[in-house]
């Protein structure tokens, strides 16, 4: 090697690891904004599968309360005397009555000095009223108290109790065979007192799946009196039916990693015969053959309810490269740097629905997982952006239906495992870091169709909060500037940092057949705070955009312009900005 040569190489290899030992801002700020990029669009795709399950899931068919009960009117003392009542007889079989209902009972007949309250005619009939409303409000539509006739004057109030049970749980087969077992549906076991929550879960957990969706559930007298025969009614779709996809085409990338991205789906209808769904989905750009930049990004996603508990597993991993031209002066030649990175995510997550009745659920979640992510420059990883960390995402899902509305609202914090992590990684500025985070999050939705002079509208607004404890590796940071976020620029650049605040706002007219057409106007505004922002010129944006969206001959689209409405002076975007996505469903 000349001397020259030997001196070029040794620039070369000082403005290399400059990089790599000093950290700069701004290449970290590349590779994390296209990590989080590519982390949008996954999140993106899997939201958009889980919202369309939940659709499917909560077009509940209500079954009918048949029961068959004795019907008696209870008789008391004619004038208004009133009797204390000591004590509570209940007349009943196998199955005693609900904590919940001797509660209601003894804190009725208990005055607020814990004395006999004394009962007339009137308190009594509103009493046996509300035990049965109660029973209601419950889910045990097919159960019964009532009052027969008594004398009250000995101080012993007597209640039949007519618990309505499950006498059997059958497919109705002359449909044909279900494809998936009975066992992972109905929360409780025959000869249990039948709930009407426990059957609208059931209603959920098949029509979740897409081949299912035309699921309901019918509720027939059983053979003895009060006991009930619940039986699905499913018409079972051929194997191939089962399987649904999808493949699609968007300009989400950017001109360093392809602008053009493509994005396929695959999903399986209970492959291992337990209402279970298979989940595939694949991302990359679309210019294959280009050598100096792309991305990609692979998930596979695996869940099965069992009554009440949801168990999902999910892996994701994640590619990109770009090339960043060399310098080229008479004092100084370098060839082109070729900036890559790699992760991966893997995790399994449990669920309990908690809590539900006929307008309202409240699910619990948590999910631990590993998270890998791995830089390179050259092919030479930097030892400071390398993260290899178990964490863990705990919180709640509360959803409330008010007619044809739907409002959800969760919680969720979401913190590394530093005990059983590998490399916790390094934060610029802090030296003496311990390696331990923490992401606090809270997300509020709210669907609102209306109608003006019988003219459908549909109102949707998201606000989402995150607060991160500090220091926070730039990797967990709230991002804005995209069109998962706020609308209006041109996927060039994005602000991001420890806190932040993002409130997307969208009002859509329907029209055409089974108003599938929407032409709709978004309204968005985000902002983040910290440390991260600090040196920065702005941290606010706010967009807007205007488009249309729906589906013809099978193809759905999503095309919309965007124009930003308050941005920091520095950043430069294409106004407008365009939108575009197609997708072709199987």
């Amino acid at each position: 090697m000349t001397q020259q040569g030997f001196r070029l190489n040794r620039i070369r290899q000082a403005i290399l690891w400059a990089g790599l030992l000093g950290f700069p801002v701004m290449v970290q700020a590349q590779t994390v904004d296209i990590e989080q990029r590519q982390r949008e669009q996954l999140e993106q795709q899997r939201a958009q599968q889980i919202q369309q399950q939940e659709q499917r899931a909560t077009q509940l068919n209500k079954p009918p309360a048949e029961t068959v009960l004795p019907q008696t009117q209870p008789t008391y003392p004619t004038n208004d005397t009133c009797f204390p009542i000591q004590q509570i007889h209940w007349n009943q079989g196998d199955i005693p009555p609900p904590r919940y209902l001797r509660d209601q009972v003894q804190a009725a007949i208990i005055d607020e000095y814990a004395r006999p309250q004394c009962m007339n005619q009137v308190q009594l009939i509103a009493l046996q009223k509300n035990l049965n409303n109660s029973l209601i409000e419950h889910g045990h539509i097919t159960s019964k108290v009532s009052f027969p006739s008594q004398n009250i004057t000995t101080g012993t109030l007597t209640i039949d109790w007519y618990p309505g049970v499950v006498s059997k749980v059958t497919y109705d087969t002359s449909k044909g065979k279900p494809i998936g077992s009975l066992s992972t549906l109905y929360p409780l076991q025959e000869g249990r007192l039948y709930n009407q929550r426990h059957a609208d879960q059931a209603l959920e957990n098949l029509k979740r799946l897409g081949s299912q969706g035309n699921a309901s559930i019918e509720l027939k007298p059983g053979a003895q009196p009060g006991s009930s025969e619940i039986q699905y009614s499913i018409e079972p779709q051929p194997y191939y039916k089962r399987i649904h996809g999808s493949v699609g085409i968007d300009n989400s990338g950017s001109d360093s990693t392809g602008q053009y991205q493509g994005n396929a789906s695959l999903t399986i209808d209970s492959p291992l015969y337990l209402n279970d769904q298979l989940t595939l989905n694949y991302n990359r750009n679309t210019d294959v053959a280009a050598d100096q930049h792309n991305t990609k990004s692979l998930g596979a996603y695996w869940d099965v309810n069992f009554g009440y508990l949801n168990l999902n597993l999910g892996y994701t991993r994640s590619t990109y490269l770009r090339t960043e031209p060399g310098l080229n002066t008479p004092e100084v030649i370098t060839e082109d740097t070729a900036l890559e990175g790699k992760s991966q995510d893997y995790y399994i997550g449990l669920g309990y629905m908690l809590y539900r009745n006929s307008h309202s659920k409240l699910q619990l979640t948590s999910k631990l997982g590993r998270k890998a992510s791995h830089t390179y420059y050259n092919q030479t990883e930097n030892p400071y952006q390398m993260r290899d960390y178990v964490y863990l995402d705990s919180g709640f899902n509360y959803t409330l239906y008010r007619k044809d509305q739907q409002y959800t609202l969760s919680a969720n914090l979401r913190q590394n495992l530093p005990q059983h992590s590998k490399a916790l990684g390094e934060i610029y500025g802090y030296p003496n870091w311990d390696g331990k985070w923490r992401v606090y999050t809270l997300n509020a939705t709210a669907n609102i169709p209306f109608k003006v002079k019988e003219h459908p509208f549909k109102y949707n607004s998201s606000l989402k909060l995150q607060h991160g404890e500090r220091p926070l590796p730039a990797s967990e940071h709230m991002s804005i500037g995209s069109r998962y976020t706020v609308r209006g620029f041109d996927e060039t650049f994005s602000l991001s940092a420890e806190d932040g605040l993002v409130w997307r706002n969208e009002l859509a007219y329907l029209y055409g057949a089974n108003q599938a057409q929407q032409i709709y106007l978004g309204l968005d505004y985000g902002v983040i705070h910290g440390p991260a922002t600090e040196e920065a010129a702005g941290n606010s944006l706010a967009g807007a955009a205007l488009g249309v969206r729906g589906a013809w001959h099978g193809v759905g689209y999503d095309l919309a312009l965007a124009m930003p409405l308050h941005k920091p002076k520095y950043i430069k975007t294409d106004t407008p900005a365009f939108y575009g996505s197609l997708n072709w469903s199987f």
